[in-house]
């Protein structure tokens, strides 16, 4: 009953175009590849009745519901490359032939075409190069597309970047793609923040591939690297070269700064959690960050749960816990840290690392109850 009564609104003349373009998207929702709501949009997309507002919602609702639809597709690349229709509402075409049009190839040569306009702004052709990044999975056309906006020097860093990232979505393998990733990150007047993503992309396409692992350990050692960029270097380096130094111990110096902010050091202590299993530095600095006084709960959390994923062995349990019991300030945070070290110890070796110290009683009362508390 609900598909019909969406259906005879659709095919109503007496209905606002607003109205129409919400059914058909609803009625894709509960029913996707509704050939009539596809066609529905599709006819309102090619009115010259319809305004750039609601062409552009009719747009967006093919995004969502018209999927591998040869009419919708066809229908957004004739919108795309309308030269009436304002650079947001081309955006928005490009933006949804990204969600529907993978590997079709009139998408891929419309979005191809969209990236070499020299008319359009950079925010269309961001979005032509993510959408490429989703649908132009080995296809060449795409990536040499791709390849020649990430060597454009007239671009902005953001557009530059997302070329680069959409490369290492779609040029698995692809010579032309690794080159272009490697010439960027030997390049000395890119961005730093654009030779990071080279770097992760490069890493993705091409494992193992050591100028990538070169060019984020000396990103790391530049002294001109905000410490967003810094972290996200760090964890990627992490990621591609498990267990590197380098990167844990800038991760380590984010959460030991005193200028860095609150939000910067909760996704170092975060990134620590990824990449720094088993490290000895990275687990005493987020022993260090629970047992600080100067940071909020949020932070403090989580260390605890980056502290939880990175201890291996015994050996890391009992000194977590022999440094912990002697914080007298101990809260949930740190006992949940305990805890899980107890369940995962013999217990003369937990008896041993909490009484290491000559804990406070009321912190031993404390740790007791909390103890009696969770195995009721």
């Amino acid at each position: 009953m609900a598909i019909a009564t969406l259906v005879k609104l659709l095919q109503s003349t007496n209905v606002h175009d607003y109205t129409r373009c919400w059914a058909a998207d609803s009625l894709g929702t509960i029913d996707p590849g509704n050939e009539i709501a596809i066609a529905t949009l599709v006819k309102l997309l090619q009115s010259t009745n319809v305004d750039d507002d609601a062409r552009s919602q009719v747009a967006e609702s093919l995004g969502k519901i018209g999927i591998a639809n040869e009419k919708a597709i066809a229908a957004l690349v004739q919108l795309m490359q309308s030269t009436t229709v304002d650079d947001s509402t081309r955006w928005l075409a490009a933006s949804s032939l990204g969600e529907i049009g993978i590997a079709n190839e009139k998408a891929i040569a419309a979005l191809v075409q969209l990236l070499q306009s020299t008319t359009v702004d950079d925010s269309t052709r961001w979005q032509a190069a993510s959408s490429l990044g989703k649908i132009g999975i080995a296809n060449e056309k795409a990536i040499a597309a791709l390849v020649q906006l990430l060597q454009s020097t007239t671009l902005k860093n953001s557009t530059r970047r997302q070329a680069a990232e959409s490369l290492g979505k779609i040029g698995t393998g692809n010579e032309i793609a690794i080159a272009a990733l490697v010439q960027l990150l030997q390049s000395t007047t890119v961005d730093n923040s654009i030779r990071w993503q080279a770097a992760l992309s490069l890493s993705t396409i091409d494992p193992g591939n050591q100028t990538a692992i070169a060019a984020l350990m000396q990103l790391l050692q530049s002294t001109t690297m905000n410490d967003s960029t810094r972290r996200l270097a760090a964890e990627s380096l992490g990621k591609i070269d498990p267990g590197n130094e380098i990167a844990i111990r800038v991760l380590v110096q984010l959460l030991q700064s005193t200028t860095v902010d609150d939000s910067t050091r909760r996704l170092a202590a975060y990134s620590l959690g990824q990449i720094g299993s088993g490290n000895e530095i990275a687990i005493a600095a987020l022993v260090q960050l629970l047992q600080s006084t100067t940071v909020d709960d949020s932070t403090r959390r989580l260390a605890a749960s980056s502290l939880e994923k990175i201890l291996q062995d015994n050996e890391h349990r009992f000194e977590v816990v022999k440094a912990l019991s002697g914080y007298l300030e101990l809260d949930d945070n740190c006992y949940n840290v305990i805890w899980k070290c107890a369940q995962n110890m013999p217990y003369p070796d937990f008896y041993q690392a909490w009484h290491q110290h000559n804990v406070a009683t009321r912190a031993m009362r404390s740790f007791k109850k909390i103890l009696f508390t969770r195995i009721i």
